[in-house]
């Protein structure tokens, strides 16, 4: 059997997966990807890299530390937070500064806002996505050159190319990746 070094036999590649499905945005993945050192009181799970963490492992990690993780916005947590749900991790559960707060009550009035933006942010990826599984099929089924797709869609040629490379990144991570279902909630 291959081993991807990029996804060990034994990981959850969970984290990868959301990324490759474009359920997390790249931000959120790679600022859950600053793992890498022990004595960094920033990261999440210092010394884990990302291919080997699993998302149970941020619900059993101090709240606290996941809300210290750099360059980590309030959207980055609101995907954070919905995938966590989604998996049957309650994001809630977790408290900033120990006073048994939920996380994302500091959003107040403001959180549905920012789920909605999470929702949004998305819907952007898959219209990309789809944009980018056009323009390769363009380009390796209908045997249009990069400059002729460009025009079709107003791009430059770079642009077409970065898009298809890209598009061919996603599909493979997304056929060593599949997506495991929602966890049903009772």
């Amino acid at each position: 059997m291959h081993e991807d070094k990029a996804c060990p036999a034994r990981a959850d590649p969970l984290i990868l997966a959301l990324e490759a499905w474009l359920l997390v945005s790249v931000r959120t993945r790679n600022c859950l990807g600053h793992l890498y050192d022990p004595n960094d009181p920033a990261s999440t799970l210092p010394g884990v890299p990302i291919e080997e963490m699993r998302l149970s492992d941020l619900s059993r990690f101090p709240g606290y530390y996941l809300f210290r993780i750099p360059n980590m916005g309030q959207l980055s947590y609101c995907e954070i937070a919905a995938m966590m749900d989604r998996y049957g991790w309650n994001f809630d559960g977790y408290s900033i500064d120990g006073s048994g707060a939920p996380p994302l009550a500091g959003f107040g009035q403001s959180l549905p806002r920012y789920m909605a933006k999470v929702v949004k942010s998305a819907e952007k990826r898959r219209a990309q996505f789809e944009r980018g599984l056009l323009m390769k099929k363009l380009y390796e089924q209908d045997h249009l050159s990069v400059a002729a797709i460009g025009e079709r869609f107003a791009v430059g040629g770079a642009a077409v190319s970065a898009a298809i490379i890209k598009t061919r990144k996603l599909l493979a991570s997304r056929e060593r990746l599949p997506l495991p279902a929602p966890l049903l909630h009772a």
